[in-house]
């Protein structure tokens, strides 16, 4: 693997630079404040992952005050698109299994309250 194919999946696995590469490839370039506003991140956390970005040549930016853009090829267009097709995966599964747990633990906690208070008449 390459060390530009290494940098990008580095940067990838950032779920803050994962998000500002979702919000512009679905709304356009955006100045930096504005991403930081539109995703509720902090402004050192989107200024950390832009960063990585520009380094992965993910985005570019002209200016300080100029937009950001996305600037991949096809191929990386569709290594972004696996990845947050992924994280998502990711985040219901593991929200499925919380739930699943949680269930679980208040079937269990129904069970043993269930036996407590059913104890005394047998």
């Amino acid at each position: 693997m390459a060390s530009d194919d290494v940098e990008l999946l580095k940067c990838l696995a950032d779920q803050a630079a994962l998000d500002i590469v979702r919000l512009l490839l679905l709304e356009g370039p955006a100045r930096q404040r504005d991403i930081a506003a539109r995703l509720e991140l902090s402004a050192v956390a989107v200024s950390r992952a832009l960063a990585n970005l520009e380094r992965a040549g993910i985005v570019q930016c002209e200016g300080s005050r100029s937009p950001y853009e996305l600037t991949f090829d096809e191929g990386v267009h569709s290594l972004v698109a696996a990845a947050s097709d992924l994280s998502d995966f990711i985040l219901r599964d593991k929200s499925e299994r919380a739930k699943q747990r949680a269930d679980e633990l208040r079937k269990a906690r129904m069970s043993g309250r269930q036996q407590r208070d059913w104890g005394g008449l047998e």
